[in-house]
């Protein structure tokens, strides 16, 4: 186990146990273990996640359990909040400990927990609007200069390029010819391919390279912990560099934002423009917005293929009890809303 310098002493002897015993019996009811009170949490599809409260030492953490795979998805995120900290903001929990090779098949990355309040609706005000943005921002300040790999002994703050990532709409475009080829043969492929034949014939400007900063790359409004004092992130297993525009565009075609208006959008694009002061950004924003629509059309197909062929679920945690339901909508919405920005 690796242990990051926020990891007390105390937090070094008491944790590890704790983590064999979660990795060994996979609790999934709220229950007493020697001195921790343990809940399982409910929610995410891609890990296995407990809350875990040390009755003595006054200490609550989150224990995240994720497959090992290619994303790496504990050591992303166990570094970008090891950036965080460096950085000196505030905006996400402190990292405390990553394992990498003590689980077979898995990883696990536990943190501090943060206490707040968390739901699926999308900002309701202007001011709600501004955290969001406010947290968005202040996480894309951190820049790859900002943050030099600490000493041999402790743990490089080195990370990868975020798991959605672009510099150029092309590169974009080329990202979405990889996933929608990996789609089964006998989905239903031909409006994404449609959306994409369209798209290969758009004209995209070029720029100047644009800096890369930190992106959470997973902009789902349950990842967000609305404090009065401001707004924290949780779930960082997609983060790592990228363009802060593209992280804008994410936002924006994200599923969990269907019901926000289009002029909601154009006020959001006003005020990052008037902030950055970079109206190139602003550009790739809006050339990036039909290509993650695209992007989202690409995922459902998915979806809808593994809900009609009856496909069992791969990932960790179960799929959402509604998902059978809710999925045929949100498919029908973004062949929509992207035929409507993309089809000519």
């Amino acid at each position: 186990m690796q242990f990051s310098k926020f990891c007390t002493s105390a937090q070094q002897r008491y944790l590890p146990p704790l983590l064999d015993y979660l990795h060994q019996t996979q609790p999934d009811h709220p229950h007493t273990w020697q001195d921790w009170v343990v809940e399982r949490i409910w929610g995410g599809q891609n890990n296995l996640l407990y809350h875990a409260r040390h009755e003595d030492e006054d200490d609550a953490v989150a224990v995240k359990f994720t497959q090992l795979d290619e994303r790496r998805r504990a050591s992303r995120e166990f570094r970008a909040l090891w950036a965080l900290q460096e950085a000196g903001l505030e905006l996400a929990p402190v990292p405390y400990g990553l394992v990498e090779g003590r689980y077979h098949g898995r990883q696990a990355v536990i943190q501090s927990w943060l206490d707040g309040p968390v739901t699926p609706t999308s900002p309701q005000s202007p001011a709600e609007w501004a955290r969001l943005l406010d947290h968005v921002l202040a996480v894309q300040s951190v820049r790859p200069s900002d943050t030099p790999a600490l000493s041999a002994a402790e743990v490089a703050v080195s990370l990868p390029p975020a798991t959605l990532r672009a510099t150029h709409p092309r590169e974009l475009l080329a990202f979405l010819r990889q996933r929608a080829a990996a789609l089964p043969p006998d989905a239903t492929i031909e409006p994404v391919a449609t959306l994409l034949a369209c798209l290969e014939k758009r004209e995209f400007r070029d720029g100047p390279t644009p800096s890369l900063a930190l992106l959470h790359c997973d902009p789902n409004l349950r990842n967000f912990v609305r404090r009065p004092s401001g707004w924290l992130a949780v779930d960082w297993e997609n983060s790592g560099w990228g363009d802060p525009a593209l992280e804008i565009a994410d936002l924006m075609a994200h599923a969990a934002y269907m019901d926000v208006p289009m002029a909601t959008w154009e006020w959001v694009v006003q005020q990052v423009a008037e902030r950055w002061g970079d109206d190139t950004a602003v550009t790739r924003i809006w050339a990036y917005y039909p290509l993650l629509l695209t992007f989202w059309v690409v995922i459902f197909t998915q979806s809808m293929y593994e809900l009609t062929h009856g496909l069992p679920n791969n990932r960790l945690a179960p799929r959402p009890p509604d998902w059978a339901e809710t999925l045929p909508p949100k498919y029908d919405h973004y062949l929509q809303i992207a035929g409507n920005w993309v089809i000519e």
